[in-house]
């Protein structure tokens, strides 16, 4: 019998190949699929709100504008932590399409509502289904694409990628439904908004992930506890999703600050506030080019406190700008700073949360979202009535800094523990670990232990012990004998002593160093969590530990 193939390995991303790591996260076919239908979410996503903005302030002026909005984030932020849990119960490769199909459905109904003329209460009811169903999408997209990055690398990339597309959806949403509604009435707008949707759940059908592994059972209710539990006990993400909130509050304060300042303040047209709120889509992008000097790194902790700074200072300066397009730069350099915010927070959460309820914690992230947004638009005019529209500007961008302080102290300990790229190429070089997804690979580097090094002769294991441990040989050889017949040698890059520990047996072979060897050790707990919560890297494990222990004649472990 001959060993595993190697599995192929891909290229290490680096943090001077920023751009080429972005163009290698795009063209991976399943990522270009997540992303192409990202960017039509969040296009959608952006063109309904306006057109049912615009829709309502022709039936109830101001007034009836506000009604619609609190109309759906409410009922949003409500659904979106119990939404993510309910989708949770399938594979997360089935469960996008069918956000976006939901999506789609609902949309379809807003245009039914809005064309036969219904009363103004049915269509905020159906303004509030269609907003619900949105809040399922982002969580699932970001919870899989961890599941379909092959190294950590290749992970900020892809959520770069996923932070470049929301951009453009935030520049092209506006400019669609301004356009559409040209020639077109809102009812129909929205049908073809449905329609668009629908491209995106066929886009993403059928996608090939590594499936991290889901409870089959359990009520929705069961899961969201679960997925709230991880946060209690899991302080870093905790204070990555309050530190979400928190932005969000400040975006939703600026929504409003954007109106009075540009119409008030400097005396725009009425497009003065719509070029403002480009401004930070503009931001975005740009900030996406600069976000991907953050690939490759290690330490993400000091480029988002750096991001926050480069979010918040800008914000203040826009209380002394004396023109519209003075406050449109300063919200281009803010939405920089944002695209900083968002790559770093999301990349250390995947890296950080637990793999299998990831999806529910994103989903909590979401209701904070848009909780946060609704309550920054309600504080919005009593900060302007307590410190007037120019001096407004400058509370909001104090509230960044400080939410960053208050999470501060989590984050800094996860980014302390940073595993090297030494401890990841290692394990991405033993072919029973290469087909795990990219933050499985970080939390295995995180448990590995320092080199061990024996003499030759000297027994790493023994057979019938107990097995706490497997190893990986990074330098010698190793003898693996089964009932002190000599049945294999292991070397440089084998596994050593993952059957103990994935069947909970004793010791199945004794291994024995050949000459002078260097091994590195993980402990049963980080080892077991980490191929148990992956389907494919399971599968794949098992598979060698059955060909093993059925053919004596070929490669052996312990």
């Amino acid at each position: 019998m001959t060993d595993p193939p190697t599995a192929p390995q891909p290229p290490r991303l680096r943090s001077t190949q920023g751009l080429n790591s972005l163009r290698i996260a795009s063209s991976h076919p399943t990522q270009r699929r997540l992303l192409l239908a990202f960017v039509l979410f969040r296009t959608t996503e952006m063109s309904a709100w306006l057109v049912t903005l615009v829709w309502a302030f022709d039936r109830g002026g101001a007034t009836g504008s506000g009604v619609i909005a609190v109309g759906q984030m409410v009922p949003a932020a409500l659904f979106a932590t119990f939404g993510a849990a309910w989708l949770e119960r399938l594979p997360r490769a089935r469960a996008l399409p069918r956000s976006y199909l939901l999506q789609a459905a609902t949309k379809l109904v807003l245009a039914a509502v809005l064309i036969v003329g219904a009363p103004f209460w049915v269509v905020v009811a159906a303004t509030a289904l269609s907003a619900a169903m949105v809040t399922l999408t982002r969580p699932i997209h970001h919870a899989l694409i961890p599941e379909v990055s092959r190294t950590p690398q290749e992970l900020t990339a892809a959520n770069a990628a996923s932070t470049a597309a929301e951009g453009i959806g935030d520049l092209a949403g506006p400019t669609l439904a301004g356009l559409a509604l040209l020639v077109v009435a809102p009812g129909g707008v929205i049908l073809g908004l449905g329609i668009l949707i629908a491209g995106a759940a066929g886009l993403v059908r059928n996608v090939e992930v590594v499936q991290v592994r889901n409870p089959p059972s359990g009520s929705t209710m069961a899961r969201t506890l679960t997925g709230a539990r991880a946060l209690i006990d899991h302080r870093a993400p905790a204070a990555l999703v309050l530190l979400v909130g928190g932005q969000f509050v400040v975006l939703g304060i600026l929504s409003v600050f954007g109106v009075v300042f540009a119409l008030e303040v400097l005396g725009s047209g009425p497009d003065g506030p719509g070029y403002l709120a480009s401004g930070l889509g503009l931001g975005a992008l740009v900030g996406v080019i600069l976000a991907v000097s953050l690939v490759g790194r290690r330490h993400l902790g000091v480029a988002l406190a750096a991001s926050l700074t480069v979010l918040s200072v800008p914000i203040g300066l826009v209380a002394a700008a004396p023109t519209l397009g003075i406050a449109v730069l300063l919200f281009v350099v803010a939405g920089v700073g944002r695209a900083g915010v968002d790559v770093a927070v999301r990349t250390l959460l995947q890296r950080s949360a637990p793999p299998r309820v990831l999806g529910r914690i994103l989903g909590i992230q979401e209701s904070l979202q848009t909780a946060g947004l609704a309550l920054g638009t309600a504080l919005a005019p009593a900060f302007v009535f307590l410190a007037g529209p120019r001096g407004a500007f400058i509370v909001a961008a104090a509230l960044l800094p400080a939410t960053g302080l208050a999470v501060a102290a989590p984050i800094r300990r996860l980014d302390q523990t940073a595993p090297p790229d030494a401890s990841i190429d290692l394990l991405l070089s033993v072919p029973m670990f290469a087909a795990l997804p990219a933050p499985q690979i970080e939390q295995l580097a995180r448990a590995l232990e320092p080199p061990h090094h024996l003499r030759a002769e000297h027994p790493l294991l023994t057979q019938g012990a107990d097995g706490e441990h497997c190893y990986i040989i990074t330098a010698g050889r190793v003898r693996i004998e089964h009932d002190g017949q000599a049945i294999a040698h292991l070397g440089e890059g084998d596994l050593v002593g993952e059957i103990a520990l994935l069947r909970d047996v004793p010791r199945t072979a004794t291994a024995t160093a050949v000459d002078d060897v260097e091994v590195v050790a993980l402990a049963r707990q980080p080892f077991l969590m980490a191929v148990t919560g992956s389907d494919r890297g399971l599968r794949h494990l098992e598979e060698v530990v059955d060909q093993r222990l059925q053919d004596r004649d070929g490669p052996g472990s312990a």
